[in-house]
């Protein structure tokens, strides 16, 4: 149930819709979704209305920021789909393409807004939704 309530609030944020809406959808479901492990999603699932849209270059790129747009390579290969995690290696792929001049920049990405007790200067431009 658990693996079957990630994969089904995942495809819904890959797939342009939102987290609280499919979080919505599966409150409504408890037969099909336990409550628990709903409430659990909930806590976990950092809302978009926390995270600023940042446009960035490759280099500017951090593991655990997500992609807001669909990242291809000049000739149109899927290289990440938008609401992807960077991970390190993911990151390690994109930089690759990059040296090559692969890959269309800069990128729209989604970035967590920073505590006051830690901010620190984010590169790239904020683009405004």
């Amino acid at each position: 149930q658990i693996l079957h309530s990630v994969i089904e609030y995942d495809m819904s944020v890959v797939h342009g819709g939102s987290g609280q809406g499919a979080i919505e959808r599966m409150k409504k479901n408890p037969e099909k979704y336990h409550p628990d492990i709903v409430s659990t999603l909930t806590d976990m699932v950092i809302s978009r209305e926390e995270m600023e849209v940042k446009s960035l270059r490759i280099g500017e790129l951090a593991a655990e920021m997500i992609i807001d747009e669909d990242i291809l390579t000049r000739n149109g290969l899927l290289l990440m789909a938008k609401g992807q995690e960077i991970t390190f290696s993911a990151l390690e792929r994109l930089r690759k393409f990059a040296v090559m001049n692969q890959v269309k920049e800069p990128i729209l990405t989604l970035v967590p807004y920073l505590a006051e007790s830690e901010e620190e200067e984010v590169p790239g431009e904020t683009v405004e939704t």
